[in-house]
């Protein structure tokens, strides 16, 4: 294993959700807090579909480009 990829493991394990919410597990809702449940695709559960479509219009290249959209 290359020291970049040590580093880049690093980095990924240090911004994962428990480390970055200090403790909190995923599911685990805080509503003051910044990072809200850790669940994946949660967000459709608070948009309306017209701002879902928004975003949409303005991200959707980015998203396919970065993969978190087919």
């Amino acid at each position: 294993v290359s020291n970049s990829n040590i580093k880049v493991k690093n980095i990924v394990e240090s911004q994962g959700f428990e480390n970055i919410t200090h403790g909190r597990k995923q599911g685990n809702e805080d509503r003051m807090s910044f990072f809200r449940k850790g669940i994946i695709g949660d967000w459709k559960n608070y948009l309306t579909d017209k701002e879902s479509s928004m975003i949409y219009e303005c991200c959707d290249k980015n998203m396919k480009i970065l993969n978190y959209e087919n």
